[in-house]
C-alpha cells in the first residue's frame, strides 16, 4: 500500500505539494476499484459484493499503472543481477574444485563421443585410447 501511494502522492501534487491530502481519497478510491490478479476481484467488491460506481480517474490510474510497472522492472532488475551474482559464484567454486589434468608424453588418453546419432546407443560411449606424442602449450 505505502509502496504504491507514497510515489504517486507527489506526482499528483506537483502543482501545489502543500496539498497532498487532497489527493488522498482519490487514489483510495482507485486502489479500492482496482482489480487484484489473486482474486480477480475488487477490494470493494470483496467487501460489499457490489461493484463500485467510479469517475473516470485516467490520470490517477496512469500514475499507478506506472509506478506498478516501475516496481515491476526493478524487481525484474534485482533478481537478474542476483542470479548473475549466483552463476558466477558457483562457477568460481567449479573452477576451484576441478583442477585441470596434467598430461605427459606418452599418456594414454579416451575423448568422450558427444555427437550421439541413431544406432549409437551400443557404441562405446569413449574414443580412444590414444598415445600423447607432443604436448602443445595452452594459448
Amino acid at each position: 500500500m505505502h509502496g504504491t501511494l507514497f510515489p504517486v502522492l507527489p506526482k499528483l501534487s506537483i502543482e501545489d505539494p502543500a496539498k497532498w491530502f487532497k489527493f488522498v481519497p482519490d487514489i483510495q478510491r482507485i486502489i479500492n476499484s482496482t482489480v487484484s490478479r489473486s482474486t480477480k476481484l475488487t477490494p470493494f467488491e470483496l467487501m460489499t459484493s457490489v461493484k463500485m460506481r467510479n469517475r473516470a480517474d485516467l490520470k490517477i490510474k496512469e500514475n499507478l499503472d506506472e509506478e506498478y510497472m516501475n516496481s515491476i522492472i526493478q524487481e525484474k532488475e534485482t533478481i537478474r543481477e542476483e542470479a548473475k551474482a549466483n552463476i558466477f559464484r558457483v562457477q568460481e567454486e567449479n573452477q576451484r574444485r576441478r583442477t585441470a589434468p596434467i598430461y605427459k608424453i606418452n599418456d594414454l588418453v579416451a575423448f568422450k563421443r558427444t555427437q550421439l546419432a541413431g544406432g549409437f546407443k551400443l557404441k562405446p560411449k569413449f574414443l580412444g585410447p590414444y598415445k600423447l606424442v607432443k604436448i602443445k602449450p595452452h594459448t
